[in-house]
């Protein structure tokens, strides 16, 4: 067969083999050791509740903390009074100032329409004044929103967090007791 240096060669890469061999094992390990942890780390996790995965959409918060953001967020606010209660969240106005104002406006009728003027919605806007706080708020300034819930309520607690709390008459018989803020 061969000679001596066939013999030191074959001896080399036997044991270059076994090192490699046990290195594969080592990091064998050590990967299956990780699979383990992360594995365990998310299961505790998940079971404290700690971690918040959401599920096409159904987890997100309707609440948000910009205003410019209201279009782009998740909703399921079906009534009047969950659009009117994220308005008042989002723009830090009392929610119990804005309930009673709606509550002697308008009696929460969207289609409510004052017959001496050109009042109507929910919060019983003017035509001027609704078209004003719109183009200063950057939005649509259709005069059929004001039927709309969302825009409504985001325009009352808009004008009432800018110091416009003295447009509706009704708050200084009715609702004069209510702190603008929560």
């Amino acid at each position: 067969m061969g000679g001596p240096m066939e013999e030191i060669t074959i001896i080399k890469l036997l044991k270059r083999k076994m090192k490699l061999t046990r290195m594969y094992r080592k990091n064998k390990d050590m990967y299956v050791l990780k699979i383990v942890f992360w594995t365990v780390l998310l299961a505790v996790l998940l079971t404290l509740g700690l971690m918040y995965l959401p599920i096409a959409g159904d987890l997100m918060d309707p609440y948000v903390s910009s205003y410019n953001v209201k279009a782009e967020t998740p909703r399921k606010l079906i009534t009047p009074l969950n659009f009117m209660e994220e308005a008042a969240y989002i723009f830090g106005v009392n929610k119990y100032l804005m309930y009673c104002i709606v509550t002697h406006e308008s009696g929460w009728n969207a289609e409510a329409k004052n017959p001496k003027s050109t009042a109507y919605g929910y919060g019983q806007f003017i035509n001027s004044t609704w078209v004003a706080w719109r183009v200063k708020m950057g939005e649509d300034s259709d005069l059929s929103l004001r039927s709309n819930p969302q825009d409504a309520f985001w325009t009352m607690a808009w004008a009432l967090d800018k110091g416009y709390r003295s447009h509706w008459a009704v708050d200084g018989r009715y609702c004069a007791s209510y702190k603008l803020r929560p």
